[in-house]
């Protein structure tokens, strides 16, 4: 399957296996002797001996640094496949260690897409992943054209793949940070954003995506009540000329933050 001018092309695979410790405890006043989590009990961690505490901490170092938004994730691979329904369409796609939502498609996305108005013309799915949101887009609206971007090289591989195995073939898929690698306007862009990477990453993406969106255009985004959707919303409204929440189940919040049309703009 081609995915055309700039598209994702798999990276060498490097399939490293990562190394797995098992930790033991003796029987003490505060264990039973069955193998536990170490950080699971704070007076266990304290009678444990200073080395074995620090397999933890390379742990925690690691996956501070490591996460579904490198670039390169360098976790081990762990393919499975998810099977699950939205937009009355049943889709199957395989997901992967190092991804968002490797399980399946999570809530968040569900409620993003089930909001969605009829869309058309080209429409970004922004941080696609292993690509449920494009998949699923495309075969609902064959005649829009879809590009979809991801940081993670991982995540974009995944995400041409699962195109390809749903008979999606009006998408394209690049590797690229943000709007990188993203050529043209869109009159639609739709964004479940990085919680986790930051407010100021998250609301430059939400700035970014007013200068990619064609005159009457709108950016959609899901962003849950206690992970800043009323602050997101106030700060979305200094940029676009009408932001309106679609939607809120679970949460959740689905805003629609709309471009002005051509002549419109505001002074």
């Amino acid at each position: 399957h081609s995915v055309g001018r700039g598209a994702f092309t798999p990276p060498h695979d490097n399939r490293g296996a990562v190394s797995k410790r098992q930790y033991s405890f003796e029987a003490s006043p505060f264990s039973s002797g069955r193998r536990r989590d170490p950080c699971s009990n704070p007076l266990r961690s304290a009678i444990m001996v200073q080395g074995a505490l620090r397999p933890i901490r390379a742990l925690r170092r690691r996956n501070m640094t490591e996460h579904y938004y490198s670039e390169n994730p360098g976790v081990a691979h762990d393919e499975r496949e998810v099977i699950f329904e939205v937009l009355d369409q049943r889709l199957r796609c395989t997901t992967d260690a190092g991804v968002f939502s490797r399980d399946g498609l999570d809530m968040g996305t569900r409620v993003l897409l089930e909001a969605l108005p009829e869309l058309h013309g080209r429409i970004l799915d922004l941080g696609c992943g292993w690509g449920p949101v494009g998949a699923a887009l495309g075969k609902r609206y064959p005649d829009a054209q879809l590009v979809l971007t991801d940081v993670n090289s991982r995540a974009a591989e995944l995400a041409a793949r699962n195109l390809a195995a749903n008979g999606v073939t009006n998408a394209t898929v690049v590797q690229g940070d943000g709007f990188a690698a993203v050529e043209g306007g869109f009159d639609a862009i739709v964004l479940n954003p990085p919680i986790r990477t930051g407010k100021a990453v998250i609301y430059a993406m939400f700035a970014d995506a007013a200068a990619h969106l064609n005159p009457g255009g709108a950016l959609y985004i899901v962003i849950r009540k206690q992970q800043g959707a009323e602050s997101a919303q106030k700060y979305l409204s200094t940029i676009y000329g009408d932001v309106e929440r679609i939607a809120r189940e679970k949460g959740y919040w689905v805003l629609r933050c709309a471009k002005p049309e051509a002549g419109h703009e505001e002074e």
